[in-house]
């Protein structure tokens, strides 16, 4: 688990720092220096094993926590926000960094950020959430082609909308009646069923595909 505060012993070398959790699982002192050296050489930070916390950048502080979070193998791997106390360059670098090490390493990771780019770079599915309430979990590309909910729409960047009417209220209605298109209808499909309600604002793209908050619509009928 890394935080936003890194926690760093203060009184402990970078490598004692890492092997920490070790020492608090028994590992012999062989043992846990060997595992210590082998993730600080993973996160490029060999040469400072023998510094103090004080002595490290920001950037450099996040790499041990890293390590230390990763030396005692866990099944799940929990980063809050790490980066964000990083300026813009150093995030860049570290959100690479850290994408580059899970890989490697093969750990399951949950990433938490508000940054909508550090989560697309990271991830390999993004957990929208707003309010508390999970709005979708999908791969980076489905939330860009088929946001589920406005929500989702507005945090990808889709911010242009019509407003349309969903004549009936299951998988195969077509949406007619689109405004502001020169007086033409735009039909599509909606994939599933939807509360018509919900359809008075309809998230779309800009390049050839229309979107519903429900589901994906077809591409339109119609130029414009």
């Amino acid at each position: 688990m890394v935080f936003q505060a890194y926690s760093l012993f203060p009184h402990l070398t970078v490598l004692d720092n890492v092997a920490f959790g070790l020492k608090m699982r028994g590992k012999s002192k062989q043992d846990r220096l060997f595992r210590a050296a082998d993730m600080l050489d993973l996160v490029g930070l060999s040469a400072h094993k023998g510094k103090y916390a004080s002595e490290l950048s920001g950037g450099e502080q996040q790499r041990v926590a890293l390590a230390r979070a990763l030396a005692i193998e866990p099944r799940v791997l929990l980063l809050d926000e790490p980066l964000s106390a990083l300026d813009a360059k150093v995030r860049s670098q570290l959100r690479d960094e850290i994408r580059r090490v899970q890989l490697e390493v093969g750990t399951t990771t949950l990433f938490v950020t508000h940054d909508q780019e550090e989560a697309l770079a990271v991830a390999d599915r993004v957990g929208v959430m707003s309010h508390g309430k999970l709005e979708q979990l999908a791969t980076p590309a489905v939330l860009y082609a088929r946001p589920s909910t406005p929500f989702v729409a507005e945090f990808v960047g889709l911010h242009n909308k019509v407003r349309a009417r969903v004549s009936g209220g299951r998988a195969g209605c077509w949406v007619r009646s689109c405004r502001r298109c020169r007086g033409r209808s735009l039909p599509g499909r909606v994939s599933r069923w939807c509360d018509p309600k919900r359809s008075g604002c309809v998230p779309t793209r800009t390049d050839r595909r229309w979107w519903s908050p429900c589901r994906s619509w077809g591409p339109p009928r119609t130029s414009t």
